[in-house]
């Protein structure tokens, strides 16, 4: 493979990885490409989530901690997460009776434990900065393939926030000559691109809209002792806390202009805790303080909706993925707000809910390494369009 020309097959194999903020675990896709840019198809051949134990999930949420990570910490967890991910790359390979040989290379978004797209003063200098670990190369030495990683740096480089990036993928698989669509993915943090019908790339536009399923969660972990509210039977079972719920729309990341990106630094630990130092002076039921953290996660969307979106495109289809599609308390919430437009899932579109991450980061690693600019400077607000991506050999 001659890294300074373009990938030459017509058709490649690709795996996909997408560690997330929900830290639910790994997903890796097989996937099937051909061609590139708006030529690019796919075939999602076998998927599957590795999922993280309790003590990793501890491991990567301490780490991400400012109160008790470190540099030593974030060091480990680097190589740790590389050596479990190559190990359940060559399991799924072997499950799916395929040689790494097989496949062309891998697109790895990586963990994040820190995003900082807004710059700040450090040593004098505005400094805008972000990490993820599950180092790539050794990634690469472990399973023998090829590796595609550090996918957000390019842009950050370049003046832009460095996320979201699936909007690129979402232009290239999901646009319409006939609807206006919204795509939305509902993760850890819940992020929405707009494509206008027979949209030119230059008109997409996409932000993170605030927390998905990561508050959810973490009130899963800490009043429930559970990894998260599936089906969304914990919320269900609640009731809207109004005067904790108006307090919460308050965090000004939910009046911040697009573009726009954030992450567990904002509404992880900090934010939580927070929050349960509310529920024990407002005496808020533990069903209840989770009914209201599904609220925020659909009116923090509904609310971006109305400002950011509606003023400059009539949606048609609101397209849903991700963990908390599975969650039926915030589709309905969705539906009943967002109507007259359809909330439908990805599936309908040939893009499974939850592999859907794992999908985009393959198609990402096939447009760099065909050598194919991959960032949309309207959603990230970089200076100019870019190539995304470092290539790490076996």
């Amino acid at each position: 493979m001659n890294p300074c020309k373009p990938f030459n097959k017509n058709t490649g194999q690709i795996i996909g990885l997408m560690s997330g903020t929900s830290l639910d675990g790994l997903d890796i896709a097989l996937v099937e490409i051909s061609g590139n840019g708006l030529q690019t198809a796919f075939t999602l051949k076998a998927f599957r989530t590795s999922p993280y134990s309790s003590q990793i999930q501890r491991f990567i949420l301490d780490c991400a901690a400012p109160a008790r990570g470190s540099t030593a910490c974030v060091s480990q967890l680097n190589f740790f997460l590389a050596n479990v991910w190559s190990e359940a790359v060559l399991e799924f390979l072997e499950n799916n009776h395929l040689k790494p040989g097989a496949v062309d290379f891998i697109g790895s978004h990586g963990q994040t434990v820190y995003h900082q797209p807004a710059p700040s003063d450090f040593a004098g200098r505005p400094t805008a900065s972000t990490l993820q670990v599950g180092d790539p190369a050794v990634l690469a030495k472990k399973t023998g393939i090829p590796v595609v990683g550090n996918f957000r740096d390019g842009d950050m480089a370049l003046g832009g926030e460095g996320a979201p990036l699936v909007p690129y993928v979402d232009y290239l698989l999901l646009r319409s000559e006939e609807k206006n669509r919204a795509i939305l993915n509902l993760g850890g943090i819940a992020n929405v691109t707009v494509i206008p019908r027979k949209a030119r790339k230059e008109e997409v536009f996409a932000f993170d809209t605030g927390p998905g399923n990561m508050v959810m969660d973490a009130l899963a972990r800490d009043r429930f002792h559970r990894r998260y509210d599936e089906n969304g039977a914990i919320a269900g079972k609640g009731r809207v806390h109004e005067t904790l719920l108006r307090r919460l729309l308050e965090e000004p990341y939910f009046r911040q202009l697009p573009p726009k990106s954030t992450g567990r630094k904002l509404f992880g630990e900090t934010f939580v805790q927070r929050l349960l130092r509310q529920q024990e002076k407002l005496k808020v039921p533990d069903e209840d303080l989770m009914a209201t953290a599904a609220q925020l996660t659909v009116l923090s969307i509904v609310n971006a909706a109305k400002e950011w979106i509606e003023p400059k495109v009539s949606i048609d289809e609101w397209i849903v993925s991700g963990g908390g599609a599975h969650n039926p308390v915030l589709l309905e919430g969705l539906a009943q707000h967002l109507e007259p437009a359809r909330v439908l899932l990805s599936e309908e579109y040939g893009l499974p809910v939850d592999a859907k991450e794992a999908i985009a980061f393959a198609v990402l690693a096939n447009e760099m390494m065909n050598h194919n600019p991959a960032n949309l400077p309207s959603v990230t607000g970089a200076e100019r369009e870019t190539i995304l991506g470092t290539l790490s050999f076996p």
